[in-house]
């Protein structure tokens, strides 16, 4: 089945899809992003091609768009893609962030690969997919375009799942992060599977405050805190090799030995403290797919230089691989702190969810890996868990399979992108961008065409 009728003129038109996404600078702060000039920009280009949607406000200026072809099962979702991006300023990048520039054939802008790539990939790919007349699905195939991912979700799917879930359920969704090579110019690609979890702790303990000239006549809540903190942020939680780590790892082109040293409990922690005293990009990757992470970022309650706090709270970041749980969280926690100062402190936690993963024994995965092959001969796609966190997770939670899915060059790597989200200089190469339009078709073809 021939999808793309021109090419070269659907090349052109998801390249201008995304450089106006970008332009529409829909920066979310946390607070407020206006989306809908993103979603409007999505509605306009289904228009274009008379097709039908819906757009969900879920508060002033924040948008969600499904569109939805056919009417029974499998329920196949190209999305959730949130058109909401990071913040950016000009410093530090070749181009202006909301230029969305092409330099040396690159488009350059916030979002280029977090996710606006995405949202244009898979909406070109609906439009033309749709409006074809050989393609009579057997299912039902969606495009769902979101807001405030970056933000937590709130007001796209967490409030679209609870506020419409019969329109927007799924059986399948393809989200963020996936598509990369594992090295350049092999034909390995990683598609995410899972992520990990979140244990947002707060370390709290009430002193007595007072002036800094007489410290004995007080009790200094920063000294218990930051000893808190100082401590979590020593601690070593345990190794774990998940299934997930094992698949990652024989995908390597390296010998059985080193792929057996990089699956030990023993020796990984001391191969990644090297890779990461050489600077290379994926030790703190290894690390954090390899054990619960705990990262104290943040101190408040102090007033002024003279004064001695007496209410201090510490914010703690704890990223919980597949599996684990908040009793695995508090375990550790209190096993870093030791009894005494345990118990001395009010601990509580502002946002937790579990680490989730899907099999990936699936049709969809077949679908894929059937498609990457058709675009890159004899190559295989390998299942990867990253460590932030996307919407994929709402969706596991109603027990749909959610995978991270895109298809990037293979003359470019994992390595090379890594800095890029939220990061400067985010970018996307003409060429990988066509790579996804064009995967995401064939990926849909493969799973529900007749």
């Amino acid at each position: 089945m021939e999808i793309y009728k021109d090419p070269e003129k659907t090349k052109k038109e998801v390249t201008e899809l995304l450089q106006e996404l970008i332009r529409n600078k829909c920066v979310n702060d946390g607070t407020h992003a206006e989306e809908m000039r993103n979603i409007e920009t999505i509605a306009r280009y289904l228009d274009k091609y008379g097709l039908e949607y819906e757009i969900f406000e879920s508060t002033k200026d924040r948008g969600n768009l499904l569109a939805t072809f056919g009417n029974n099962n499998p329920r196949v979702m190209l999305g959730p893609s949130h058109v909401d991006v990071v913040p950016a300023v000009d410093e530090g990048w070749e181009v202006p962030p909301f230029s969305g520039e092409i330099k040396d054939g690159y488009i350059y802008g916030r979002g280029a690969i977090d996710m606006l790539n995405t949202v244009a990939a898979q909406t070109v790919a609906y439009a033309h997919l749709v409006t074809n007349p050989e393609f009579k699905p057997k299912g039902t195939l969606m495009l769902g375009i979101v807001s405030d991912e970056e933000a937590g979700g709130k007001w796209g799917v967490e409030w679209l799942l609870k506020n419409h879930y019969d329109k927007w359920k799924a059986d399948y969704v393809m989200t963020e992060t996936g598509g990369f090579s594992l090295a350049s110019g092999t034909n390995n690609v990683l598609m995410q599977v899972g992520e990990k979890g979140i244990y947002a702790t707060k370390i709290r303990y009430e002193g007595k405050q007072g002036h800094g000239s007489m410290p004995l006549a007080s009790d200094n809540a920063l000294v218990k805190v930051s000893e808190a903190m100082y401590r979590l942020g020593n601690y070593n939680p345990p190794v774990e090799i998940q299934p997930y780590w094992k698949e990652f790892v024989n995908s390597f082109p390296i010998s059985s030995i080193q792929k057996k040293l990089l699956t030990s409990k023993i020796f990984l922690p001391k191969i990644i403290k090297s890779l990461h005293e050489k600077g290379d990009p994926i030790a703190p990757l290894a690390h954090a797919l390899t054990s619960m992470t705990i990262s104290p970022n943040n101190i408040k309650g102090t007033i002024k230089f003279n004064v001695i706090p007496g209410d201090v709270t510490g914010e703690v970041d704890i990223r919980l691989l597949p599996g684990q749980d908040e009793k695995y969280a508090i375990k550790h926690i209190k096993k870093a702190l030791g009894k005494d100062l345990f118990q001395k402190l009010e601990i509580t936690h502002s946002l937790y969810y579990p680490g989730n993963a899907s099999p990936f024994d699936t049709p969809l995965w077949e679908a894929m890996e059937k498609a990457v092959n058709e675009l890159i001969p004899n190559s295989r796609i390998t299942p990867l868990v990253i460590p932030a966190v996307t919407d994929g997770r709402f969706y596991r939670l109603k027990g749909a399979v959610a995978y991270g899915a895109f298809l990037f060059s293979p003359d470019e790597s994992m390595k090379d992108f890594l800095s890029l989200y939220h990061g400067k200089n985010e970018r996307i190469s003409v060429k990988s961008l066509w790579l996804g339009t064009q995967f995401f078709a064939k990926t849909i073809v493969n799973m529900l065409g007749s």
